[in-house]
């Protein structure tokens, strides 16, 4: 286990009994991979995606010590019922982590907005 490592920080520490809410991307790419190695350290995880397969598929990956949510991190409504599913099948949330991203370049009236802006300044 790397925590098991010498070399390893005070942060990389086992973590028993804890509760982490990965939000915004829990399902997959990077948030996957957080709540996995959350859930090596011992963590208790509740795994938040906007695709709620993604999401179910994630926290079955991790076993019984997980729950899946699903919800929009843009809609503080969806935010509140994460925390609150969170506490209820764990007690309490230890940690939280946020891992959103578009997963791609900016859309084509995007890139032309901000250039916009910059002719206007000259």
């Amino acid at each position: 286990m790397p925590w098991d490592d010498p070399g390893m920080n005070d942060f990389a520490q086992p973590l028993p009994d804890r509760s982490a809410l990965v939000i915004g991307g829990g399902g997959g790419g990077i948030g996957r991979a957080v709540s996995r190695a959350l859930a090596a350290a011992g963590a208790r995880v509740a795994v938040a995606d906007l695709d709620p397969q993604r999401a179910q598929e994630a926290a079955h990956e991790l076993g019984d010590r997980a729950v899946a949510l699903a919800g929009d991190v843009r809609r503080r409504e969806d935010v509140d019922g994460f925390v609150e599913r969170t506490v209820a099948a764990f007690g309490r949330i230890d940690c939280l982590v946020t891992v959103v991203g578009s997963g791609g370049p900016a859309t084509p009236r995007r890139r032309w907005s901000i250039s916009r802006r910059r002719s206007r300044r000259t």
